[in-house]
């Protein structure tokens, strides 16, 4: 993905979390994570809190698309895999990023293989 489509993505997603958007569920954490994946193929996990999809409608995939298409974009926290201060590997919220309803063509579950971590004042 070019570096501005990702700056793009980063402030839609930023102004859907704003708006309440939210993503996946995460075991450890009221972060629900999704993987959103472009038309050129690129994907991002984005991660959004149960209360934000819970006042959009619920915690499906279905919503974050709806919320997607209804404002046309969708802001949240973008998700890696990162090492925590005991170098114990979790998936860690880097950015505030935005996708524009117009780059995305398929948004699905993802179900995080390490314990997730809310961003900092969540």
């Amino acid at each position: 993905m070019k570096l501005s489509r990702r700056v793009v993505l980063g402030a839609t997603l930023a102004a859907m979390l704003l708006t309440g958007a939210s993503s996946a569920f995460a075991a450890d954490s009221d972060m629900v994570l999704f993987k959103v994946v472009t038309a050129d193929k690129d994907d991002v996990i984005i991660g959004l809190t149960e209360s934000q999809l819970t006042a959009a409608g619920g915690l499906n995939a279905g919503i974050v698309g709806k919320m997607l298409v209804a404002s046309g974009e969708l802001a949240a926290w973008q998700y890696v895999v990162s090492r925590n201060d005991a170098g114990e590997l979790i998936e860690a919220p880097t950015n505030w990023i935005s996708i524009m309803a117009n780059d995305a063509v398929r948004i699905e579950p993802y179900q995080a293989e390490w314990p997730v971590t809310l961003p900092a004042g969540e």
